[in-house]
C-alpha cells in the first residue's frame, strides 16, 4: 500500500535572486563576527611620560629604550640602546 503526501512547497522555493541575497547576508554576517573577535587585538593602551623635544637635534649620548608589548594579560619586555651622535 503506498500513500502520497502533497505538500504545496512552493512557498520554500527561492529565486537565483533571493538565494544570491541570502548567501551574501550571511557571508557579511560571518565577516561581522570574525571582525568583532579580532578586534579587542587591535587595542592600545600605551601611554608617553617623556615629552618629545622640539628642536634641532637631540642631546648626543647613549639612551636605553624600554619596549613594552601587551595582548591581553600577556606582557613582553625588551630594551633597547640608542646612541645619538
Amino acid at each position: 500500500m503506498k500513500s502520497i503526501l502533497l505538500v504545496d512547497d512552493s512557498r520554500f522555493m527561492r529565486t537565483a535572486n533571493e538565494r544570491a541575497l541570502a548567501r551574501a547576508g550571511s557571508l557579511l554576517l560571518i565577516a561581522l563576527f570574525a571582525a568583532l573577535l579580532l578586534l579587542p587585538g587591535c587595542g592600545n593602551s600605551s601611554t608617553t611620560t617623556t615629552p618629545v623635544q622640539t628642536g634641532n637635534s637631540p642631546p648626543t649620548g647613549t639612551y636605553t629604550v624600554l619596549v613594552v608589548g601587551t595582548s591581553g594579560s600577556v606582557q613582553h619586555f625588551t630594551s633597547l640602546t640608542l646612541t645619538v651622535q
